[in-house]
Protein backbone atom coordinates (compact mmCIF):
# COMPACT_ATOMS: atom_id res chain seq x y z
CA UNK A 1 0.00 0.00 0.00
CA UNK A 2 1.22 3.49 -0.86
CA UNK A 3 1.08 6.45 1.47
CA UNK A 4 0.46 10.19 1.13
CA UNK A 5 -0.10 13.01 3.61
CA UNK A 6 -2.49 15.91 3.31
CA UNK A 7 -1.60 19.53 4.13
CA UNK A 8 -3.84 19.23 7.21
CA UNK A 9 -1.82 16.24 8.42
CA UNK A 10 1.50 18.00 7.81
CA UNK A 11 0.35 21.09 9.75
CA UNK A 12 -0.81 18.96 12.69
CA UNK A 13 2.40 16.92 12.63
CA UNK A 14 4.55 20.07 12.65
CA UNK A 15 3.14 21.27 15.98
CA UNK A 16 3.40 17.94 17.78
CA UNK A 17 6.05 17.55 20.48
CA UNK A 18 9.35 16.30 19.05
CA UNK A 19 9.03 12.99 20.90
CA UNK A 20 5.58 12.36 19.42
CA UNK A 21 6.94 13.17 15.95
CA UNK A 22 9.71 10.61 16.52
CA UNK A 23 7.19 7.98 17.57
CA UNK A 24 4.99 8.78 14.59
CA UNK A 25 7.92 8.30 12.21
CA UNK A 26 8.76 5.00 13.92
CA UNK A 27 5.13 3.83 13.63
CA UNK A 28 5.06 4.85 9.97
CA UNK A 29 8.19 2.81 9.19
CA UNK A 30 6.65 -0.15 10.99
CA UNK A 31 3.41 0.31 9.01
CA UNK A 32 5.40 0.32 5.76
CA UNK A 33 6.93 -3.03 6.76
CA UNK A 34 3.72 -4.65 8.00
CA UNK A 35 0.28 -3.04 8.10
CA UNK A 36 -0.89 -5.80 10.40
CA UNK A 37 1.74 -5.33 13.10
CA UNK A 38 -0.16 -5.70 16.41
CA UNK A 39 1.26 -2.52 17.97
CA UNK A 40 -0.25 -0.35 15.22
CA UNK A 41 -3.86 -1.46 15.60
CA UNK A 42 -4.35 -0.55 11.91
CA UNK A 43 -8.07 -1.00 11.36
CA UNK A 44 -11.05 0.25 9.45
CA UNK A 45 -13.32 2.55 11.46
CA UNK A 46 -16.43 3.29 9.46
CA UNK A 47 -15.27 4.85 6.19
CA UNK A 48 -11.70 5.59 7.32
CA UNK A 49 -8.64 3.76 8.61
CA UNK A 50 -6.94 4.27 11.95
CA UNK A 51 -3.51 3.39 13.34
CA UNK A 52 -1.76 3.97 16.63
CA UNK A 53 1.34 6.09 17.06
CA UNK A 54 1.75 5.45 20.78
CA UNK A 55 -0.48 5.20 23.86
CA UNK A 56 -1.55 8.82 23.38
CA UNK A 57 -1.78 9.59 19.65
CA UNK A 58 -3.55 8.12 16.62
CA UNK A 59 -3.53 8.78 12.89
CA UNK A 60 -6.40 8.60 10.41
CA UNK A 61 -6.42 7.93 6.68
CA UNK A 62 -8.78 7.65 3.78
CA UNK A 63 -7.75 4.64 1.71
CA UNK A 64 -8.41 5.13 -1.99
CA UNK A 65 -7.31 2.32 -4.25
CA UNK A 66 -3.89 1.27 -2.98
CA UNK A 67 -3.03 4.57 -1.24
CA UNK A 68 -3.57 5.61 2.37
CA UNK A 69 -4.11 9.38 2.46
CA UNK A 70 -3.18 10.36 6.02
CA UNK A 71 -5.23 13.39 7.01
CA UNK A 72 -5.15 13.59 10.81
CA UNK A 73 -2.81 13.00 13.76
CA UNK A 74 -3.52 13.98 17.34
CA UNK A 75 -4.21 12.71 20.86
CA UNK A 76 -6.61 9.85 21.43
CA UNK A 77 -9.39 11.86 23.13
CA UNK A 78 -9.84 14.02 20.02
CA UNK A 79 -9.71 10.83 17.93
CA UNK A 80 -12.78 9.43 19.67
CA UNK A 81 -14.80 12.56 18.86
CA UNK A 82 -13.63 12.64 15.25
CA UNK A 83 -14.25 9.00 14.36
CA UNK A 84 -17.76 9.15 15.72
CA UNK A 85 -18.55 11.33 12.69
CA UNK A 86 -17.24 8.64 10.31
CA UNK A 87 -19.05 5.80 12.04
CA UNK A 88 -22.42 7.47 11.43
CA UNK A 89 -22.05 7.53 7.65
Amino acid sequence: MNSATTPRFRRAFAVLPVETQRRARKAYHLWRQSHSHPSLHFKKVGKIWSAGVDDISRVLAHVVGDTAHWFWIDPHEEYERLISQYRKG
